[in-house]
């Protein structure tokens, strides 16, 4: 007699539960409470449900509950839709990633870490065999490189926060600058971004001027260098998180990113801190453009601790460097800042006017 299974049971050939399907069907009994002996159990006639004891037989359904408490009030409606008082306040509340409730503890170590980790402006003058030139040269190159590979905003200018820091610390050749920039960027690129570029990649854009181990090499020894410190806060962070307290329109933000990446490419802009060339790139913008009229009512409270004198020194300075890039053969910045997605902004030529103002004017 052949045995098959069947539904978890043994069958016989012929279709009769064999004597361990019994034993089965014991284990696999219904494992719900039975009522209790003394209420018998009776079915109902309306709903098709069993319903156990005479208390319940009579009892009416429940009524729904009143319209009036499952709609929202008129205010509780205008917070979910956007509206009203409760506006920002339901915003932060939405976006676990704004951490509202740490907001100025964050802040507080930003400022003390952008304290500590500031470079010498003079550290660029103690090499022996680099000087600004070189390292604008470096840094536009760069540029091209991230934009190549399609590395964000942020691993850009740590990683030129990253050579600075290593030109302090060291003596650096004129033959392996290059190899000490694209490790630089190749090191931040994997503390930034989810899919790093893999070192081949980075080999293959120096047209394979050093090797693979010549890489390698280089990455540790500025990790050494370093010390491995590499929780890094550009300008660009800081600009960022100030910028929609201010409320900017999209081209007058964009132009205030196109100036930080500008100053990039200046070795006078290590004179100031990250921080105060984010304020000094949202004081400039906001003179530019005329977004706002004054600078204590806006921008003062999101410049705490920085004074407006440095603010402003800080705005003059890019302002120079935006008119001396222009006039050099650094040309990578301003054909990233020329495309649709930047809003063309680099095609502004910035111009004095009569009344010691500046205003924009687009150029062909």
């Amino acid at each position: 007699m052949n045995i098959v299974m069947k539904n978890n049971a043994l069958t016989t050939s012929e279709g009769l539960p064999s004597s361990s399907s019994v034993v089965r069907q014991g284990l696999n009994a219904d494992p719900r409470p039975k009522p209790h002996p003394g209420k018998k159990a009776q079915s109902s006639s309306q709903s098709g449900t069993r319903v156990f004891g005479r208390e319940l037989q009579n009892q009416r359904p429940a009524e729904p509950k009143s319209k009036a408490l499952d709609t929202p009030s008129t205010e509780h409606s205008a917070r979910l839709s956007g509206t009203g008082s409760g506006e920002s306040r339901h915003t932060k509340r939405a976006n676990p990633q704004m951490a509202s409730a740490y907001q100025s503890r964050i802040k507080e170590f930003l400022c003390r870490r952008d304290r500590e980790q500031r470079v010498d402006a003079k550290a660029l003058g103690r090499q022996k065999d680099i000087n600004g030139k070189m390292r604008g040269i470096l840094v536009d190159w760069l540029v091209d490189v991230a934009g190549k590979f399609k590395l964000l905003g942020e691993t850009l200018f740590a990683a030129v926060c990253l050579l600075d820091r290593d030109l302090e610390r060291k003596q650096v050749p004129r033959a392996k600058l290059q190899l000490v920039g694209i490790s630089c960027l190749m090191v931040m690129a994997k503390f930034e971004e989810i899919y790093p570029p893999g070192v081949r990649d980075f080999v293959c854009v120096c047209d394979r001027a050093y090797s693979h181990e010549q890489l390698l090499d280089t990455e540790a020894d500025i990790l050494q260098a370093l010390q491995f410190d590499l929780a890094l806060t550009p300008s660009l962070v800081f600009y960022r998180e100030m910028a929609p307290g201010l409320r900017l329109s999209p081209k007058p933000l964009v132009f205030g990113e196109y100036l930080l990446e500008t100053a990039l490419l200046s070795e006078y802009a290590s004179k100031f801190s990250q921080r105060e060339l984010a304020c000094g790139a949202l004081f400039l913008v906001n003179k530019i453009f005329k977004c706002r009229k004054g600078f204590a009512p806006d921008l003062a409270p999101l410049m705490p601790g920085v004074p407006e004198s440095r603010v402003k020194g800080c705005a003059k300075e890019l302002y120079k460097v935006l008119g001396a890039v222009s006039d050099s053969g650094l040309s990578a910045i301003k054909r990233k800042f020329a495309s649709v997605e930047k809003l063309e902004v680099s095609k502004y030529k910035i111009e004095r006017a009569s009344k010691g103002k500046r205003k924009p004017k687009k150029t062909k």
